[in-house]
């Protein structure tokens, strides 16, 4: 009571200073007293940052206490531009949650990496959270700064049961993130088959290209995950779409020392003799690589020693 209290005073000096006093002594006693016009506002950014603390910790008393009885709005940020409501998501708190949604807070408040509270919640698997942030209408499509939705950074970092949450509400399984990543892509680097097969299910594109041109497939092979590409194989994901260097997925294979994954897919019937954006083929790429066996699997299989890079050399040389 007595800050409120100081701040009156001051308001009501200056309104008389205005009114009685010439302009140049008004400037002079506000340089002198700055305190009367910056008071309210680091009072204000003092108890923000309680409020977000307490309601990380789960304190619901305390938090109830910092917005009915002193006044704080349930959307206020700390200095890190973090809401209440974005800590108490991503640390599980439902009855913070719960008390914020309903006293109004911002549930689509962006931080400092433009992530919001159901990009929290997603993080930390808290599937209860994500259904109360959706039903009080949080936006399921919002993107951070990286360009990811909730659901991408969900099948990033969380679990089945926070995927399950989003997906009943039907997102849009195809947007992509800034590297042209969607949903899908951010399962193969966790080596998670049954978000894949999730994702899928729920009508997920399977041949879609990122910016490097890069599909599923191209990623699985990348990250030498022999279980995910065998399946990306097994329901017909396009053996030889290729990417900005012209290259398919074997291309990638030859270069890896796991030769079962070239194998794979020259099982599948992959193009051998295709060539890069310097003329390579698989062959030659596996030669260079000094990937023997790739180069004994490609000779097996058909194929072309003879066909040359783009300086002349070709597999025989």
């Amino acid at each position: 009571m007595k800050a409120y209290t100081l701040i009156n005073v001051c308001n009501r000096f200056i309104l008389r200073m205005m009114q009685k006093m010439k302009y140049f002594f008004l400037l002079f006693f506000l340089i002198l007293f700055p305190g009367c016009s910056t008071f309210s506002k680091s009072s204000t950014i003092k108890t923000s940052n309680a409020l977000v603390t307490f309601a990380a910790k789960g304190d619901l008393p305390q938090v109830q206490r910092l917005i009915e009885v002193e006044g704080i709005h349930p959307s206020s940020q700390n200095s890190d531009g973090t809401s209440a409501l974005a800590v108490a998501a991503y640390k599980g708190h439902i009855d913070v949650v719960n008390y914020l949604v309903q006293n109004g807070a911002n549930l689509n408040h962006q931080d400092q990496q433009g992530n919001a509270p159901l990009h929290n919640a997603g993080i930390t698997n808290q599937a209860k959270i994500i259904d109360i942030l959706i039903q009080a209408g949080a936006n399921i499509e919002l993107k951070n700064n990286f360009g990811l939705t909730p659901l991408m950074l969900t099948v990033r970092f969380g679990g089945l049961e926070a995927i399950d949450s989003l997906l009943k509400n039907s997102p849009r399984l195809d947007e992509v993130d800034q590297q042209g990543w969607t949903a899908l892509f951010f399962a193969i680097p966790r080596g998670r088959l049954d978000i894949l097969q999730k994702l899928i299910a729920q009508g997920a594109h399977l041949n879609i290209q990122d910016h490097d041109g890069d599909t599923p497939l191209h990623i699985s092979i990348d990250y030498e995950n022999l279980e995910i590409t065998e399946f990306l194989l097994s329901i017909g994901i396009h053996l030889n779409k290729r990417n900005l260097q012209k290259e398919s997925a074997i291309f990638l294979a030859a270069r890896k020392p796991n030769s079962k994954l070239i194998l794979a897919l020259i099982k599948k019937k992959a193009n051998l003799n295709l060539q890069n954006t310097k003329k390579e083929t698989p062959l030659i790429v596996s030669i260079k690589e000094k990937q023997i066996t790739n180069v004994k699997a490609l000779l097996k299989a058909g194929a072309n020693p003879k066909i040359a890079d783009i300086e002349g050399v070709d597999a025989i040389q």
